[in-house]
């Protein structure tokens, strides 16, 4: 069955998407930008429903902004709703959206998170039992700080596959009076522990992680797309080895990256959860975790007097 497919985009977007949807599964309507629309309010959702009337699921687009009431709005309409850009309108409505969802039977279908692309993907075929992780990312933007910490919030969640026991949260002001460094300390109800690290006033972006498992630690470059493993080696990896002088009896190794387009895959799965009924890897619940570790950590900046972009 083909599924008449929507896009909430810039034109630029829209375009450029078009190669990556397998036109067996949808059939383009086409798309209409928040911009030239003005969708926030009442009267731009009248004017979305005309759109809406023609498809079965909407795709909202990287770099396009849409408030949560237009989100609530497709979802009662039991549109399905696949979400390329970035999930701060998921987050801002999750109580009043699980419901909704429950409701309709729509799939909501969160992507464009890091835990979606080739190196967590393939990451995660390697750890077993993790116990700890360390997550720190650079970013020259100060602002949105609820934004910049969604990618590393999700990735412990995700990692450790256990409920969040408590939240601390630590900020500095480096080069300005705005928060530039924040730390998380998240601590699991399986005893694991994540330490998450921004960093706002940084000269490039970047982020890289420390990951230690059962089997091993692996430090990873989400940037270069790099994942090196360091285990406990035996004789014959040792002698293979140019940096044998690892103690104790330790050796690295370069890990192979799954290849794939994300977006792409995210298209095939959105056709597959829709037609079957299956749950997306992220959906409503991993927005709740999200939302319910950025509440604590703004409640402690909160108390301790410190604005939260």
């Amino acid at each position: 069955m083909k599924y008449k497919l929507g896009y909430i985009s810039t034109k630029e977007s829209y375009e450029n998407l078009q190669d990556l949807i397998d036109e067996s599964s949808f059939e383009n309507i086409g798309y209409i930008n928040p911009i030239d629309f003005k969708l926030t309010g009442t009267l731009n959702l009248e004017m979305a429903a005309n759109f809406a009337n023609q498809v079965d699921a909407i795709v909202i687009v990287e770099g396009v902004e849409i408030d949560a009431d237009l989100v609530a709005f497709l979802v009662k309409r039991s549109l399905h709703l696949l979400f390329l850009n970035r999930v701060k309108s998921v987050i801002d409505l999750t109580a009043e959206l699980e419901h909704l969802l429950h409701e309709s039977g729509t799939v909501l279908q969160i992507e464009n998170l890091e835990r979606n692309k080739p190196v967590y993907t393939s990451l995660r075929q390697y750890l077993r039992k993790p116990k700890y992780c360390r997550l720190e990312r650079w970013t020259t933007n100060h602002l949105n700080i609820t934004e910049q910490l969604v990618d590393d919030i999700d990735m412990a969640v995700n990692c450790f596959q256990s409920g969040v026991a408590n939240v601390d949260c630590h900020t500095g002001n480096i080069f300005n009076n705005n928060v530039d460094l924040i730390n998380l300390k998240l601590s699991f109800q399986n005893g694991a522990i994540a330490d998450i690290q921004l960093h706002a006033a940084g000269s490039e972006m970047k982020s890289e992680g420390l990951f230690v498992a059962e089997n091993g630690y692996y430090q990873v470059d989400f940037s270069n797309h790099e994942i090196v493993e360091i285990v406990h080696a035996n004789n014959d990896q040792l002698s293979l080895m140019d940096n044998a002088a690892l103690q104790p009896r330790l050796a690295k190794f370069s890990k192979k990256i799954l290849v794939f387009n994300p977006v792409k895959k995210a298209f095939h799965n959105f056709y597959e959860n829709i037609s079957h009924g299956f749950t997306p890897l992220v959906n409503i619940d991993d927005a709740k975790n999200i939302a319910h570790v950025l509440q604590k950590a703004q409640y402690i900046m909160q108390r301790n007097c410190v604005n939260w972009a």
